[in-house]
């Protein structure tokens, strides 16, 4: 079992007061989602995965929700952007230096 957020509390997810889903991988690396439920306390699964099988599981993280990836694909647009206009700025700036 690695990845934990809380190494005291193994098999809890980050920010396990909040319903949502996470990325939890087995042993060959293969992610899979898994539901946690936060008024239960415990992992839920249609696969009916078993705990032990959670509990040696590496957890990756939670799950993005469709909003959260349209903004982050936004932000990392306009930092793009900001670093191509930079790029570009120096080397117009170098290229006016040389003549």
């Amino acid at each position: 079992m690695s990845g934990w957020p809380n190494p005291e509390k193994p098999g809890y997810p980050d920010d396990p007061e909040t319903d949502g889903w996470h990325w939890l991988a087995n042993g060959k690396d293969v992610p899979w989602p898994l539901f946690w439920s936060a008024e239960k306390c415990s992992w839920s699964n249609s696969q009916s995965i078993p705990v032990s099988v959670i509990m040696h599981a590496k957890y990756l993280g939670p799950a993005l929700m469709p909003a959260e990836v349209e903004e982050l694909v936004q932000t990392i647009g306009r930092a793009a952007g900001l670093a191509l206009n930079t790029i570009l700025d120096a080397i117009q700036s170098e290229g006016e230096t040389r003549h």
